[in-house]
């Protein structure tokens, strides 16, 4: 199916010639273009500033995260100045339930007690579950692309951790 690639998470792997220790010093917890946490020596999870909706509605509001758009990274040192960095999205295969969830109830409610819904009413959920789908997958490819022009205007750190002239 067409929409699968949409739900699944994204491997999204690239090198960048910084070291591990330099990229230590430019991803810290104040940056402005996306929230950023660390979690363990080496791996880090980067979410948007902003929530869709409020926390009880949209967003699952996890602890170390401000959105329920969630990319989860490893730093991997290849050799003193190459850093290999990998980044997840979260799948998002619990929106399957948001598809499956309303028609269902309509033909409960059709079977039981006896109310005539038309039939295209029911392709309505899954036009709106693959609208909403590719939203969130252009979202995830927005979090990436902003920490990589993060990374890439920030790596003229050197290893006191100033910038160069």
């Amino acid at each position: 199916m067409k929409f699968l690639p949409i739900i699944n998470s994204r491997n999204e792997v690239f090198i960048v010639d910084i070291s591990v220790d330099n990229l230590k010093k430019i991803l810290n917890p104040q940056i402005k273009s996306f929230h950023f946490r660390w979690r363990k020596e080496g791996q880090f999870i980067i979410s948007h500033n902003f929530s869709f909706g409020s926390d009880l509605v949209f967003d699952t509001n996890y602890h170390n995260t401000k959105s329920d758009i969630i990319v989860q990274g490893d730093l991997i040192k290849l050799s003193e100045t190459k850093t290999k960095i990998t980044l997840i999205t979260k799948s998002k295969y619990w929106f399957i339930i948001f598809l499956l969830l309303p028609p269902f109830f309509m033909l409960i409610l059709q079977f039981c007690f006896d109310v005539f819904i038309p039939i295209p009413f029911y392709l309505v959920f899954p036009i709106i579950f693959v609208v909403i789908l590719s939203l969130m997958k252009k979202e995830d490819d927005r979090l990436i692309r902003n920490f990589k022009e993060y990374i890439d205007k920030n790596k003229s750190l050197n290893d006191s951790g100033e910038k160069k002239e």
